[in-house]
């Protein structure tokens, strides 16, 4: 329901309709709901086949429907970049990550998962309906239009370490995807950063990079 609640607060616009189970308690959370379809004119429709259709999961009791959008960035805030991201859950996650330390744009390059694939959205916990996604399908191409950002590229081969870095205003911190990091052609658009961790791994999770670079980024703008 959490999902359902996050879609309606921020992209009300978009919904289509509202899918709830027989099973479904109606509490204050219901209520939330009812009372912006109400406001909204957004059906509510009691269809449980529908949720064996679309849902694994035995204790999904709400499913809202709504048209894919886009939108723009500001080209004053700092974002984070992701070039061809490729799983969907850690591309949730990442979403998620973002909501929770602030950061409000999120940029995607070149070729990736589908960002409205049902586990996007549910790892993302609704945070992919606050956060602003937009795609470019070349590095150069944002870098352009984002001239005045200030590039932090993350790679494995640097003594750049992320704890000495003194991140300026607005930035972009760049991640590769899971398989390949960033490309070589890449890794040239900015400041090489090294997030340190021991041998015993050869990377760590992109997801995980990604928080590990906003925690370090939020202590130095408490957030």
């Amino acid at each position: 329901m959490a999902v359902t609640i996050e879609l309606l607060f921020n992209k009300p616009e978009f919904v289509k309709e509202i899918y709830v189970h027989s099973k479904l308690y109606k509490n204050d959370s219901y209520d939330f709901i009812s009372n912006i379809c109400a406001k909204r004119k957004i059906e509510i429709i009691e269809n449980d086949r529908i949720f064996n259709v679309l849902s694994p999961k035995e204790n999904c009791y709400v499913i809202g429907r709504f048209m894919k959008y886009n939108e723009n960035v500001n080209k004053q805030n700092s974002n984070i970049v992701l070039v061809n991201p490729s799983n969907a859950g850690n591309l949730g996650t990442i979403i998620r990550s973002c909501k929770g330390f602030s950061i409000e744009d999120l940029i995607i390059i070149g070729e990736s998962v589908d960002i409205f694939h049902p586990k996007v959205i549910r790892s993302s916990m609704g945070s992919i309906f606050s956060v602003k996604i937009n795609c470019f399908e070349t590095f150069k191409q944002y870098k352009e239009m984002f001239n005045n950002h200030n590039f932090y590229v993350f790679v494995l081969k640097t003594d750049n370490f992320l704890g000495y870095i003194n991140f300026m205003h607005p930035f972009s911190l760049v991640f590769g995807n899971e398989a390949d990091g960033l490309l070589d052609e890449n890794k040239n658009y900015g400041k090489p950063v090294r997030i340190n961790h021991s041998s015993k791994i050869d990377s760590l999770n992109l997801s995980n990079a990604v928080s590990i670079a906003l925690y370090e980024v939020s202590k130095q703008n408490n957030i």
